[in-house]
């Protein structure tokens, strides 16, 4: 049980932006059974409607890694911290990119693990089973068929 940054109707995730994103994946990946648990302001139509994907780098390959994601569209910035640069549990550079609707969450995260030097994406494809969602009417469950 954990929770998201954003939320798509598939149950498509972008998880992260508090910088664990490596272990979060790796955790998921052991678990049996995800379930998300988030605020009604966290579901979107698409994934990269409302935040910036975090992508996890070895500082080494930092500045290839922002060249490859702005020919592939949009922006991608070293996120910082009290004017130092955030690093990840694991101790590496976050960059934060601004990409815009994802059309094939699945395909991009493959695209972007492909990156020398990038470790992992925020992006969480075809892992929930199960998402609880709080709002103004109460609380509701989102399961995925099939799983």
């Amino acid at each position: 049980m954990d929770g998201a940054d954003e939320v798509s109707p598939e149950l498509d995730l972008i998880k992260g932006l508090g910088g664990a994103l490596v272990r979060e994946k790796i955790v998921v990946h052991a678990s049996k059974r995800v379930v998300i648990v988030v605020d009604e302001t966290k579901l979107v139509e698409r994934l990269g409607a409302k935040t910036v994907i975090p992508v996890e780098v070895i500082p080494f390959a930092m500045d290839r890694v922002i060249l490859q994601l702005k020919r592939r569209g949009g922006e991608a910035r070293l996120r910082g911290k009290n004017g130092n640069p955030f690093l990840s549990d694991n101790g590496n550079a976050i960059l934060d990119w601004k990409h815009g609707v994802i059309d094939q969450p699945a395909v991009l995260e493959g695209q972007l693990k492909a990156i020398p030097g990038v470790l992992d994406s925020g992006i969480f494809a075809n892992v929930a089973q199960c998402v609880v969602v709080a709002g103004a009417s109460g609380i509701r469950k989102i399961e995925k068929m099939g799983m």
